[in-house]
């Protein structure tokens, strides 16, 4: 794989890239000549860096179309990260013209050869039919390994788990799974995954368990989370998992809405206006849920 050239001489002049000091000229001479000289020789690596260096604009103004051949090489010499870096740029049209077909080949190459990231973008290539027919079924698959990936290694993002758990609690791609979804939303919001923490006390809640759901809802509000402070208001309302206690769900709703979620706004207007119609901290949450979007405080 390696050319004449030992394997730590292409990751010195990686690291001279790294600088938060520009290259003088003589260095960026320096890091293409290794780096081309090393790719040709058939250093998959040498060939990522100097592609995606030249993508970057690590050797002057970036050039996504000069960095293309030398992903592309080290694509085919089977480094997924390439393959990855190709998928997305024919993705989104970064240096080369769109290509969904192209995006999907180079992204499932990548998944392939074991780069988790890459099986959660296909995954959401797979869900939207983006460069192929769409096949949920295939894309919860991929979505459960990137997840699974990413509790592993980190290396995968947070996003995968939060999406399986929309699949899973969704039905999309199989049957109706609260339990995972419970696990997948559960990783994400480990991970700091906001949408996650604000979807898991309600999955809960789904299985049956309002007692746990109100505690889990209650945990993740404590730590400045507007949906699950929402949540608890409207179990404290309501009696779901305790003794319906207007006061409490007031104070859960209060924290919901000064984190500017609307429905938590609304919620608060509405439990204050019913026991007192002259509520001044009432008709005041009602115009703010109003004006953050809440359509039902704008008809109060």
């Amino acid at each position: 794989m390696w050319g004449e050239t030992p394997p730590d001489e292409v990751t010195r002049v990686a690291q001279m890239m790294e600088r938060s000091t520009p290259l003088t000229d003589a260095e960026r001479d320096e890091v293409i000549t290794v780096l081309r000289r090393e790719c040709g020789a058939g250093n998959m690596l040498a060939c990522h860096n100097l592609g995606s260096a030249y993508a970057a604009g690590r050797l002057g103004e970036a050039d996504p179309t000069a960095g293309l051949p030398y992903l592309e090489q080290g694509c085919a010499l089977g480094l997924p990260l390439s393959c990855a870096d190709l998928g997305w740029m024919y993705r989104n049209g970064e240096g080369v013209e769109r290509d969904p077909e192209r995006a999907f080949s180079f992204t499932e190459k990548s998944c392939v050869a074991g780069w988790a990231v890459s099986c959660g973008e296909l995954a959401e290539m797979l869900v939207s039919g983006f460069g192929v027919s769409a096949d949920p079924q295939r894309a919860r698959t991929l979505m459960s390994l990137a997840c699974q990936e990413g509790q592993r290694s980190r290396r995968s993002e947070r996003r995968f788990c939060t999406q399986l758990g929309g699949m899973c609690e969704q039905g999309v791609g199989g049957p109706v799974a609260l339990d995972l979804a419970e696990v997948a939303y559960s990783a994400a919001c480990r991970r700091g995954d906001v949408a996650a923490c604000g979807r898991l006390p309600y999955v809960v809640k789904a299985r049956g368990e309002l007692p746990r759901a109100l505690e889990i809802a209650e945990g993740l509000c404590s730590q400045g989370l507007a949906m699950p402070c929402a949540y608890a208001g409207q179990a404290h309302a309501t009696g779901s998992g305790c003794a319906a206690d207007a006061e409490a769900a007031a104070g859960f709703y209060r924290q919901a809405c000064a984190e500017d979620l609307a429905i938590g706004c609304a919620a608060l207007g509405l439990l204050l206006t019913t026991s007192e119609p002259h509520s001044v901290e009432g008709k005041a949450a009602l115009q703010r849920g109003c004006t953050l979007g809440a359509v039902e405080a704008c008809t109060r």
